[in-house]
């Protein structure tokens, strides 16, 4: 019963930590440029998106976290579903990482 107790925030915190996440980095074109996949978010060129990263630990009940690691500018529209991103400043880019729009 404990346990149950102390899963449910857990899972709900988590829950509420991604609900503005809207796409992920799908391909690192160079250190500074990416495509990305939409998930339900419309944008255009010139548009700003934070870069999240999620990490976690844990040997049975894995607690996560998330860290913004950086911002990036839309700098082509692909199509509905994805998108070209230029990195600001010199954010660590890498496939994998989680964006939603600002």
């Amino acid at each position: 019963m404990m346990l149950i107790k102390t899963m449910i925030p857990a899972v709900l915190f988590s829950l509420s930590a991604f609900a503005s996440v809207q796409g992920k980095v799908t391909i690192k074109i160079d250190s500074t440029n990416a495509q990305v996949t939409l998930q339900g978010m419309s944008v255009k060129e010139g548009d700003k998106v934070t870069l999240i990263e999620k990490t976690c630990q844990g040997p049975k009940v894995k607690l996560c976290r998330t860290d913004k690691v950086g911002t990036a500018t839309v700098s082509r529209v692909i199509n509905e579903k994805a998108s070209e991103i230029t990195v600001d400043g010199k954010a660590p880019l890498k496939e994998g990482l989680l964006i939603e729009k600002q």
